[in-house]
């Protein structure tokens, strides 16, 4: 039977390991992806949910809805009048829109998710999770419902980002439903600040013919409100007399590539005093009289180009009204002007041609391609790329297999997404080239453009295929912008093609990653969070885990928190989600990593090598070991598997104070062995202890505090076995020898004194062998008010290495049983 067991027992840890290093990038995958937060996101000060699903806090709770990753999620029950997540805030905002992001199902951050392992699952969930919600309270009292959240199937490859206009005042967001649950990945609560939009220039000076009512308003009607990123301020000017304009003035020409407008709203606007919003036909009154307004780009007085008139609809339903006009023109300034009427205008926004960083993009160290077209580098070269100029493309040929573009990043990221700019149609950048002169050239050259396929690769190992770039022809005035969802581990983004003589043209790729520093950077070793970790590889010598302290310290212990496997901090670490035999998969993988102390770089000590349990048990998996030797750095290394580890704690022979700790004003013993004086007993120092003979009476040792006080406890810190801080004590030369000691230092009576009047045994020390290494550590409780603590004893020998005194301030009953 036992045999029988053990070949299973094998059988298991024999597939587990397998298991692991087949899917040792499905591992990678799963790492975080932070969302970085909107400049108009404003943040809440508490949010709370129903019921957490299952209980379970650290996959579900209200939190992870705002903590910017978009691998948690908070998910709430609604059984009981418990379906409720609520945001609120600590002063009332003008709630403009709720931002919900939903999960993905292609390639989403965590492919073993129960809903993303197939289509009918994944629309299982969102049946469950659709019909939320979404509404804007003032306290307890509703000022407006938003909206409800209606889900898509998102069987395509995109994020699911959801958003529900309120443009009201209040204090709390909330979603609620009544059936199913509510599960969300993030949710982002957007105020009145209009975020910058990429590439976004910004003028030097803004004026306008006339300023409608004179100015004035905190809201209207100044012109600078046109560019004060404040969405409840608008621009208004009239246009008689010849002054129906507003000017945008750049200081220096700029390549001028399109001009966003911000518009004013029907539904709950900004500001809903505002006359035009107060009924549907004032404001399609409204819209007719501020429609048709030119909008150019001049050099001084000289135009440019007109990009076209702002053709405004009379939009009833609830939604930004933004509108775009290409340009692509050299200008210094912008103008909008018209005859008749009014211009009012929210937000106007000028988008140059060097295209800002995404959020979270990363820079290739290399970029290559097969062969550039006509060998033209002043044209075409890879580079042209990722220089962020909107009028710059690569261009390579397939011919002969050099169809392909490829950014290296010289180390692994994790690729969240890949977004590719392709060519325009309409007033594209440079009009002399021939693709651009009419339609027909136009689809001719997408047709020989299409279809390239994105793929992640490490090394020249194809990790996966994010997709492939299915243009449009895109006839309209937009900017072709395609995005393609990667989520995998990888060093090399590659385009490529294969067909015939046709071409590869991209005029920017942009590369945005979580990065392996979110999951697995050195730092997070030491960060305090039990969610974080730092891993890394052993690969060409690179396993190691490295500590460095600046300065000499006598390290005393190291304590290294290690991943858990029931509940733990992070549920959807690749190595707990699927039960027993990944996880031993991976523990054999990480184990025996030895931990040692260095003086620069020579070795001092190893202080052993860490063993780790399979802990399939509920517990924090924390190892200590010992060192006791001077440095200045301590590494963990090993040759083969990996190093993984949540957090790393260096301790020295200090010992921190306690809040709760009082301090005695005085401390004496009865015969002071050698160096050893009653003063170490308090010192904090762990190298050092208070050694009394019990000769004539003297085996005692006092501490004072001066005033009564409530003590709590009395905990003692006595010798350790091995390594301890000081080799030459003869104690430790040996097991018997320890022996011996603890037999002659045994017995300790401690006890609470009133002056000379003793009011309580708060019990004999007794101590054990502690062969093993760990810290002897001994705790007495007392609960009685006294002014003296007294160690005491009349054979043998009383020493203590430290001696801490725990007062709360008030007595506690101890049930005996």
């Amino acid at each position: 039977m036992n045999k029988s067991r053990c070949e299973n027992r094998k059988k298991v840890l024999s597939l587990a390991f397998w298991w692991f290093l087949v899917s040792l990038t499905v591992t990678e995958e799963v790492l975080a992806r932070e969302r970085s937060k909107e400049v108009a996101e404003i943040t809440p000060t508490s949010v709370t949910q129903g019921r957490t699903q299952n209980n379970n806090e650290e996959c579900c709770a209200a939190v992870r809805a705002v903590d910017k990753d978009l691998r948690t999620k908070s998910v709430t029950d609604t059984d009981n009048g418990a379906g409720w997540l609520k945001l609120q805030f600590e002063n009332t905002d003008y709630i403009h829109k709720v931002v919900i992001h939903i999960r993905f199902y292609t390639g989403w951050y965590h492919p073993d998710g129960a809903c993303g392992t197939d289509e009918n699952a994944f629309k299982g969930c969102i049946d469950t999770e659709n019909n939320v919600y979404v509404s804007v309270y003032q306290g307890r009292v509703l000022q407006k419902s938003c909206g409800t959240l209606q889900l898509t199937y998102g069987l395509e490859q995109s994020d699911q980002i959801y958003t529900l206009l309120c443009n009201i005042e209040g204090d709390t967001v909330t979603l609620s439903k009544d059936t199913g649950r509510i599960s969300v990945q993030e949710v982002i609560v957007l105020g009145k600040e209009r975020s910058k939009d990429i590439g976004e220039i910004t003028p030097d000076r803004v004026s306008q013919g006339s300023t409608h009512g004179n100015g004035g308003h905190k809201w209207c009607c100044e012109a600078a409100y046109a560019t004060d990123r404040d969405l409840t301020t608008w621009s208004a000017t009239h246009t008689e007399n010849g002054v129906g304009w507003l000017k945008l003035e750049f200081g220096k020409q700029h390549f001028i590539h399109k001009i966003i407008i911000h518009y004013r709203f029907f539904t709950n606007p900004y500001n809903p005093s505002d006359h035009c919003v107060k009924a549907y036909s004032t404001f399609q009154s409204c819209v007719g009289s501020e429609t048709d307004v030119d909008v150019s780009v001049y050099q001084g007085e000289a135009l440019q180009k007109s990009c076209g008139t702002l053709q405004l609809t009379g939009e009833r339903e609830q939604s930004d009204q933004i509108y775009s006009l290409f340009c692509n023109i050299k200008g210094n300034i912008v103008k909008l002007s018209k005859d008749t009427g009014d211009i009012i205008i929210r937000e106007v926004a000028v988008i140059g041609t060097e295209r800002s960083k995404e959020v979270a993009e990363i820079t290739p160290t290399s970029v290559t391609q097969g062969h550039t077209q006509n060998n033209n580098e002043e044209c075409c070269a890879a580079v042209r790329a990722v220089d962020q100029d909107l009028r710059t493309g690569a261009v390579t040929e397939t011919v002969n297999g050099a169809g392909w573009l490829k950014l290296q990043f010289g180390r692994t990221h994790f690729i969240h997404k890949v977004i590719v700019y392709s060519r325009f149609y309409t007033g594209w950048y440079n009009s002399n080239r021939s693709c651009v002169r009419n339609e027909s050239n136009f689809k001719s050259c997408l047709a020989g453009e299409n279809n390239t396929v994105v793929s992640v690769y490490r090394g020249e190992v194809l990790q996966k295929s994010c997709g492939t770039v299915n243009l449009t022809f895109g006839l309209e005035q937009s900017d072709q912008i395609y995005t393609l969802l990667c989520n995998m581990n990888g060093d090399t983004v590659k385009l490529s093609r294969s067909t015939g003589s046709d071409t590869i043209t991209v005029f920017e790729v942009a590369v945005t990653s979580s990065d392996n520093e979110e999951c697995c950077a050195a730092a997070h070793a030491i960060d305090r969070n039990l969610l974080t970790w730092a891993a890394t590889h052993t690969d060409k010598g690179a396993g190691w885990l490295k500590l460095e302290f600046g300065r000499t310290h006598f390290i005393h212990k190291i304590i290294i928190y290690y991943r858990f496997y029931k509940n733990p901090y992070n549920p959807t670490d690749w190595c707990v989600e699927l039960g027993v035999a990944r996880f031993l998969g991976c523990v054999d993988l990480e184990n025996d990593v030895d931990v040692s102390v260095y003086q620069g770089e020579v070795l001092r000590k190893s202080c052993g090598t860490l063993q780790l349990t399979y802990g399939l048990e509920q517990s924090d998996q924390i190892y200590t070991m010992f060192c006791n030797i001077d440095g200045d750095s301590v590494k963990l290394s090993k040759d083969t598997g990996q190093i993984y580890f949540t957090e790393v704690a260096v301790f020295s022979k200090a010992r921190s104070r306690r809040t709760d700790e009082i301090t005695p004003t005085s401390v004496t013993q009865g015969k002071t062995n050698d160096n050893h004086a009653a003063a170490h007993a308090i010192d904090r120092d762990f190298s050092t202890g208070a050694v009394t003979h019990t000769d004539n009476k003297n085996g005692w040792l006092k501490l004072q505090f001066g005033e009564m006080h409530v003590i709590d406890k009395i905990m003692i810190y006595y010798k350790f076995f091995k390594g301890w801080y000081d080799s030459s004590n003869g104690c430790v030369v040996s097991e018997n020898a320890f022996k011996n000691c603890v037999d002659n230092d045994n017995n300790v009576d401690v006890s609470v004194w009133r002056k000379e009047v003793q009011q309580k045994s708060c019990g004999t020390l007794q101590l054990t062998y502690g062969l093993e290494q760990s810290d002897q550590i001994y705790t007495l409780i007392c609960n009685i008010e006294g002014d003296t603590v007294r160690l005491s004893k009349n054979t043998g020998m009383l020493a203590v290495y430290e001696v801490v005194v725990i007062s709360t301030g008030k007595l506690h009953t101890v049930i005996q049983y």
